[in-house]
């Protein structure tokens, strides 16, 4: 029995890594305002003002207020969400890939199997009808039953190779 198996086709099984990562990362930026102080510039606006908030305990004379804002963004990754769709998509893998072993054994191996044990069975019909003939002619002549047990060995050796068929094609199917 000769039959072949078609190549699997892995690159249709793979899993979309990017889009899966890509999918659970979310991006956020947030704006941060803060009040910052810095030295005025000039002699009596700066260097005086400071020398006489230090000496009236006044530690913001000299110096001018203004606000800074900052952008910040950031990224978040869910990572529980991430093994959650790895899981999906190798589930979903597995059932397209059960569904088209299904497919490949009903269409292609079955129909083969099938034809081999009906030729099989055909065979041990005419084996039987053989070897009953066999039986009736149990009288014949000495030559004749040499010619008998030349084609019982013949049936008996065809027999042995379609049994080692059988099994080669049961190991192959497991």
């Amino acid at each position: 029995m000769d039959f072949n198996v078609p190549e699997l086709d892995f690159e249709s099984n793979e899993i979309d890594v990017a889009e899966l990562l890509l999918s659970s990362i979310e991006n956020y930026s947030q704006k941060i305002s803060e009040t910052r102080s810095r030295k005025v510039k000039g002699f009596w606006r700066g260097r005086v003002s400071r020398f006489f908030g230090s000496l009236f305990n006044q530690p913001d004379w000299g110096y001018q207020s203004y606000e800074h804002s900052q952008d910040i963004n950031y990224y978040v990754v869910d990572l529980a969400d991430i093994g959650k769709k790895v899981l999906t998509s190798l589930d979903s893998s597995l059932q397209e890939l059960s569904t088209n072993n299904q497919a490949l054994l009903n269409k292609k191996i079955k129909p083969l199997l099938d034809d081999y044990f009906n030729d099989l069975k055909y065979y041990l019909e005419r084996f039987q009808g053989d070897l009953k003939d066999s039986i009736e002619n149990h009288k014949l002549s000495v030559e004749e039953q040499n010619k008998l047990k030349q084609r019982i060995s013949e049936f008996k050796e065809r027999a042995e190779l379609h049994r080692q068929d059988v099994q080669s094609i049961k190991q192959n199917l497991r």
